[in-house]
């Protein structure tokens, strides 16, 4: 795909893609004239809307491929080193903390009438 490739355009189109200035026509120019110049104009604005069409698909297709989320990191080797002393560590710790939950937690009464949790 020409997209991902880090150009936005294959080297003839990049040549095609050059706008050339157009010389507006004073007030006295023929009829002429003033078609052949605006006729320059529009073929300019339409190749102009053909590379918008042809970046905003791009753009699509780059937003579509994008990660979701963020990936998750690595821990660095030290803490990996010691992860099995650590989930230990973290084990007993919460062993002591909440040994004896709260009797406020244990005596709380139930509602009478829960709502479901289909509804």
């Amino acid at each position: 795909m020409s997209h991902l490739s880090g150009n936005t355009f294959d080297e003839e189109s990049d040549k095609e893609s050059v706008i050339k200035s157009v010389a507006i026509p004073g007030p006295n120019t023929s009829k002429g004239d003033l078609m052949e110049a605006l006729k320059a104009l529009q073929v300019q604005v339409q190749k102009l809307v053909e590379d918008n069409h042809t970046l905003r698909e791009e753009n699509k297709v780059l937003i579509a491929e994008k990660p979701k989320r963020k990936r998750r990191a690595e821990a660095p080797d030290e803490l990996l080193a010691h992860e099995q002393t650590i989930t230990l560590f973290a084990h007993k710790y919460s062993l002591t903390v909440e040994m004896f939950p709260n009797s406020d937690l244990l005596s709380k009464p139930h509602p009478e009438n829960p709502t479901p949790f289909n509804s």
